[in-house]
């Protein structure tokens, strides 16, 4: 942990409404010059937070800086798509309403009211829970009264729709991370929401299940290569401002075996570093979500795909020959019918070679070859530790 984190974690937990020593924290930022300056937007801006960045500057009247110019450009541009996002929100949730189907928000479209100001939680899309026999019946209410559009295949947890004015729906009718100790509580999603006061058909989930979810979900990305800042800043919200059953979400996260995880995540939303870390393993932790920004560099990705293999080698035969616990996520057929693996595997490579991919997949098998055993042994050990 250096000096730019410890001074990106002080104005998120300033913005969020955190204890912080604001004269200490300024003087730290005017000695870091614009150099320094242009790293803390570029480590901010990796994370979708340079908007949040930007109005701690502003509130701690940091000045003098052409650096300043790129956080308020973020600034607008968050404003901005917070502003499309919600509105397209309201939409949905009429729509979803009038045809009498039941719907969960999720994610942002939820946590953001938590927030000083609401277009802090920014989105790339907006996130809708349906049930999976109403999923058709959703479709084409969004689609007839909406415009949408359905683009892509359907994946194993939900269908993308795009508005007309190019805003991203990804319309669940799960919430499954393609992972079976996570899969089986995120299963139960609908056992823990209730309708909400607005409408009967609009539902919400009950505290202990809104936070679980988040650190499922972090558990899956930072499992498969980085989750990002963002969740830390729900997650140092959600603490302060919801009333839950700690016991519970305990519960919960010990049946899917990621209590150790949810445990240093916790630790780390306090973005304090004056704190005992003992083993080292939170401040670890922190490290590499830093560095692999909201969904994970190639790097990262690649240094925890290795991780789960048993050398180099295996990690290139699981790249070619997905395995079938994998691939039936992306080919559901495999799920009833195991013995089309091989036509799968098949499908999937002229997929890649005509239907773009191939050159990343390329991309990632190079990168694996030259990785150090350094940089695997490392996330291999922090995976460990974490009970990932």
């Amino acid at each position: 942990m250096n000096e730019l984190h410890r001074v990106f974690f002080g104005i998120l937990a300033m913005e969020l409404g955190g204890s912080v020593d604001s004269s200490s924290l300024k003087t730290k930022i005017e000695a870091m010059g614009d150099e320094g300056l242009g790293a803390l937007y570029s480590l901010s801006k990796s994370h979708d937070l340079a908007h949040i960045v930007g109005e701690g500057l502003t509130n701690l009247k940091i000045q003098d800086s052409p650096i300043l110019a790129k956080f308020a450009k973020q600034q607008f541009l968050c404003l901005y798509r917070y502003e499309q996002l919600d509105f397209e929100l309201g939409q949905i949730k009429s729509a979803l309403r009038d045809a009498k189907i039941d719907f969960l928000p999720l994610k942002g479209s939820v946590i953001r009211e938590l927030y000083p100001k609401p277009y802090y939680r920014t989105s790339c899309d907006i996130d809708i829970l349906v049930r999976e026999d109403s999923l058709d019946e959703a479709i084409a209410a969004l689609c007839g009264s909406l415009g949408y559009r359905v683009e892509g295949d359907k994946s194993f947890h939900d269908i993308s729709l795009y508005s007309e004015n190019g805003i991203h729906l990804e319309l669940h009718f799960n919430i499954k991370e393609k992972h079976e100790g996570l899969d089986k509580v995120l299963d139960r999603v609908w056992d823990h929401a209730t309708p909400s006061k607005d409408s009967p058909y609009e539902y919400v989930l009950t505290p202990e299940f809104l936070m679980f979810h988040i650190v499922a979900h972090s558990a899956y990305h930072f499992y498969s290569g980085g989750c990002g800042v963002k969740p830390l800043c729900d997650i140092f919200l959600l603490k302060e401002k919801l009333s839950y059953d700690e016991a519970l979400l305990d519960k919960l996260c010990a049946e899917c075996g990621i209590e150790n995880f949810k445990t240093h995540l916790f630790a780390l939303s306090e973005m304090r570093f004056d704190v005992e870390d003992s083993d080292g393993l939170t401040e670890r932790m922190a490290d590499y979500i830093l560095g692999a920004g909201v969904y994970g560099t190639t790097e990262t990705k690649v240094a925890a795909a290795q991780a789960k293999s048993d050398s180099k080698l295996g990690y290139i035969m699981k790249r070619i020959f997905i395995p079938l616990d994998d691939l039936k996520y992306y080919y559901p057929i495999l799920q009833k019918r195991k013995w089309l693996l091989p036509v799968m595997w098949v499908r999937r490579w002229i997929r890649l070679v005509f239907g773009g991919g191939f050159s990343k997949s390329v991309k990632e098998l190079k990168v694996g070859v030259s990785m150090p055993d350094e940089k695997n042994n490392y996330v291999s050990s922090l995976l460990s530790e974490l009970g990932l």
